[in-house]
């Protein structure tokens, strides 16, 4: 049920999940950032599974009115919004089909900002699209804040890696790589793994660190300085891996910046990514 109505071909570039709340408004101000430093559109969806009667619908469609009021503040960006009838978990891993980003709010300061939590950290671990789980308190889109990609095995992180230079890229934001490996070369080798990238974006300034130790400690540590934390989800089809790893979990709940989940490949195809070496130890 579409409170404003979407073209059947419009693919918007950013979704973002409200439920009312100050945390999720929070977060629908900055995917509107987002999606206008992108040039992308903006879907602000509602999940209701409550809007099949006629005061839910006015509910709902009052909670979606809130937070175009928010995100209209990012002059010039198209927007639409839109009720969904599944339940959180179910409706946003729908919609975010078409996405190439949905973001979700996440605090627990009340009982409903521990719901969106479980939904933030379920949508995460399943997702089809990258996830940006954006904190009640988050420093906005300073460019002159680090992206810090939290960094596992470098063929499978493919497309994390894509992700954090790219991020970087847009912002004008250095980028900080931490590594967990006890290897005294691991410095060396993902220096060289890091070369096609640099390559591509030679724009992007970035810090290698290789954490022998204490390695969420490391990372929580650097996002208190950072704009984004970049960490990839398991990989699809691995059995162990059905939830969120225990590493981005840990970033998704703890950390103070907005946290990016990208997905990773499945398991079977990571083998077969045109590759980096490897041989340091996952992160996630």
């Amino acid at each position: 049920m579409d409170h404003q109505h979407v073209p059947p071909s419009a693919r918007p570039g950013v979704i973002v999940g409200t439920d009312g709340s100050t945390t999720a408004l929070r977060a629908v101000a900055w995917a509107a950032a987002e999606a206008k430093l992108r040039g992308a559109g903006l879907l602000i969806v509602h999940a209701a599974p409550y809007a099949d009667t006629e005061s839910g619908r006015r509910h709902a469609n009052a909670i979606l009115t809130r937070a175009r009021t928010v995100a209209r503040h990012e002059r010039g960006l198209p927007i639409t919004t839109r009720v969904l009838l599944p339940e959180p978990r179910t409706a946003l891993r729908e919609v975010a089909q078409d996405a190439d980003l949905l973001v979700v709010g996440m605090i627990a300061e009340t009982a409903a900002d521990a719901l969106i939590g479980s939904v933030a950290t379920a949508i995460t671990a399943h997702a089809p699209c990258p996830v940006a789980v954006v904190r009640g308190h988050h420093q906005g889109h300073d460019g002159s804040r680090p992206v810090l990609l939290a960094l596992g095995d470098a063929a499978e992180d493919r497309p994390v890696i894509d992700a954090a230079f790219a991020d970087a890229e847009l912002h004008g934001s250095s980028l900080v790589v931490v590594h967990a490996s006890g290897d005294p070369t691991a410095a060396e080798r993902l220096e060289a793994n890091l070369q096609p990238w640099r390559a591509r974006y030679p724009g992007v300034a970035v810090d290698v660190q290789v954490a022998r130790g204490g390695t969420l400690k490391v990372l929580l540590t650097a996002a208190h300085t950072a704009r984004l934390v970049v960490a990839g989800s398991p990989s699809r089809g691995a059995v162990a891996r059905t939830i969120l790893g225990s590493t981005a979990h840990d970033l998704v709940r703890c950390a103070p910046c907005p946290v990016l989940v990208v997905p990773r490949p499945p398991a079977a195809s990571a083998a077969t990514a045109p590759a980096a070496e490897t041989g340091g130890e996952a992160l996630l």
